[in-house]
This record gives structure tokens, C-alpha cells and sequence, in this order.
């Protein structure tokens, strides 16, 4: 399974909303997931993905990541 992270991103090809923040082998549920910021971005949704269904999909309500912090995203596995 895969952990999909996207929101506002501000690179040198300047503001993107919407851009893929983080794709990353999933860590499981109530594992926390800890992803390091490259660039100032501001999380917004996560999906989780395996192969073509969708797991697990939300917002998050997280502030603005800076260069060199750390994004922590727990998941608890969702109700049947």
C-alpha cells in the first residue's frame, strides 16, 4: 500500500496547490508515519492506495511544513 500526501507546495518552480507532497510505502494503521519536508509545503489530504482502491482518504488539518521539519501523519484503520 501506498501513502499519498498533497497540498501547497512552494519550490523553485514557484506556488503550486494541489501538488503530490509525498508518495511513500505506507507504514500501517496506527503506525505513525514521519515524512520530511524538501520544500515549505502545507499538507491538506492524504489517500491511502492499494494498487487501485482507495483504503482510507481525508484531510489534514496540519499547519505549514518548513524545509527540514518533519510531517507525522497517523492513521487509524478505518471502520468497516
Amino acid at each position: 500500500m501506498d501513502l499519498i500526501i498533497t497540498g501547497d507546495l512552494e519550490d523553485e518552480d514557484g506556488h503550486q496547490a494541489g501538488a503530490e507532497l509525498w508518495r511513500v510505502p505506507f507504514a500501517g494503521w496506527g503506525e505513525v508515519q514521519r515524512l520530511t519536508a524538501t520544500h515549505w509545503c502545507r499538507p491538506r489530504r492524504f489517500a491511502v492506495i492499494d494498487g487501485r482502491i482507495v483504503r482510507a482518504a481525508g484531510y489534514t488539518n496540519d499547519p505549514t511544513v518548513l524545509p527540514g521539519e518533519v510531517f507525522r501523519l497517523q492513521l487509524e484503520a478505518p471502520s468497516a
